[in-house]
């Protein structure tokens, strides 16, 4: 080995009592507190994270169990508190929508009623609402969602009420459209047309009739073609399809869509005046 050699490793050796005694002498004094802290914190999470992966080895399956049927009492007990504020907010919504229609039409009388039941087999697109002749109502009352129509009632117990929805093949209504007061109106018949694939249409439209792209359709005021016991400018939907003209050649037919969301109806309320009697 060379002399060259020798002084490398010497100082090397030299080097490494010097950092040695070094490092002591600051481990009496605190001195490296702060290294080791930092070093501590940055092992400790490994440490953590084996021990829990030990302990996660050690759980039995009835334990896992036991924390899968917790986490899923509390998850249905959080959806039904869900739901229960949705409800909440719904019915909210619906009666403030009933104080916008009578402050609108400070003439009519509504009596909010909640949906209890629809057609079972289905044949027919009815409702049952929880209000009845003891309530005041009587069959012809036209019934809303609040903001729109939905249909007529057709039969009526103590304490219970059919009302036979706008879309159904049965049901008609006396119709217009909605303009801005600055022409006469187009009047017309709304049909049902759910059992024909539907929802709804308006026949005898004057083919001359200008039509505006989503015009609104409403229960019509015109005596000649008003239906009874029908408040005047109930919103039934408005203008879909382009209009069919008949055989007739004079009058078409408008495709409508409904403006009430038939398939989730829940609280609705009965006209049981008009104050247009």
């Amino acid at each position: 080995m060379g002399s060259s050699s020798l002084k490398t490793s010497f100082l090397l050796v030299v080097l490494f009592i010097f950092v040695s005694v070094t490092f002591i002498v600051l481990d009496n004094q605190t001195a490296l507190n702060p290294l080791k802290t930092g070093l501590r914190n940055l092992v400790n999470p490994l440490t953590n994270f084996a021990n829990d992966s030990a302990n996660e080895d050690s759980t039995t399956e009835g334990e896992w169990e036991a924390k899968y049927n917790d986490l899923q009492a509390q998850y249905d007990a959080l959806e039904s508190d869900y739901q229960r504020a949705l409800q909440q907010v719904q019915q909210v919504q619906t009666l403030q929508a009933m104080l916008d229609l009578r402050q609108t039409n400070p003439d009519i009388t509504l009596l909010p009623a909640k949906v209890i039941s629809v057609d079972p087999a289905g044949a027919s697109k009815i409702i049952v609402i929880d209000r009845g002749s003891a309530d005041g109502v009587s069959v012809g009352m036209a019934v809303t969602d609040p903001n729109y129509y939905v249909g007529v009632v057709t039969k009526v117990e103590d304490h219970a009420s059919q009302v036979l929805l706008a879309i159904d093949s049965s049901h008609t209504v006396g119709a217009e459209l909605a303009t801005d007061g600055t022409t006469a109106a187009e009047t017309g018949v709304v049909y049902g047309m759910w059992q024909q694939g539907g929802r709804l249409e308006m026949r005898y439209v004057a083919a001359s009739a200008k039509l505006e792209p989503e015009q609104k359709v409403v229960t019509t005021c015109s005596p000649d073609i008003r239906t009874a016991n029908m408040p005047c400018g109930l919103i039934i939907g408005k203008i879909g399809a382009e209009p069919q003209v008949t055989d007739q050649g004079d009058v078409e037919t408008i495709q409508v869509i409904p403006a009430a969301d038939f398939d989730n109806l829940s609280i609705v309320a009965v006209i049981t005046s008009t104050g247009q009697e």
